[in-house]
């Protein structure tokens, strides 16, 4: 079965998407053109591992060059974290950050499936 934005609520569905030979290009085109490859840059980090300040500073922390997305509530829970003398980024909400963000991707590209 090929790979499908619209079913793509994983790291690794959305992995298989952006493996695909056909959609993967197009995904890529289109985040270029939207301005929105941050989200995929996010994801990518988030399927590696990459749960740590230089995540958050590049991705979630405010005005950050790369900031995705996502909730102000959800912002809150990373910027507590930040702010710790001794920030633990295991108790980051990377999780829900990575469900918003694939939610968000699914409804900007599900149109490239066709």
């Amino acid at each position: 079965m090929p790979a499908k934005v619209a079913s793509a609520d994983t790291l690794d569905k959305w992995s298989a998407c952006l493996k695909d030979a056909i959609l993967g290009p197009k995904i890529l085109a289109e985040a270029k053109k939207t301005r929105t490859m941050e989200n995929v840059e996010f994801l990518n980090a988030m399927k590696v591992g990459d749960k740590k300040q230089t995540a958050y500073d590049k991705y979630i922390k405010e005005s950050s060059a790369r900031q995705v997305n996502i909730s102000d509530r959800l912002r809150t829970k990373f910027d507590d974290v930040a702010k710790s003398p001794k920030p633990d980024w295991s108790k980051a909400p990377w999780g829900d950050a990575t469900k918003e963000i694939l939610n968000l991707v699914r409804d900007n590209f599900k149109h490239l499936d066709q």
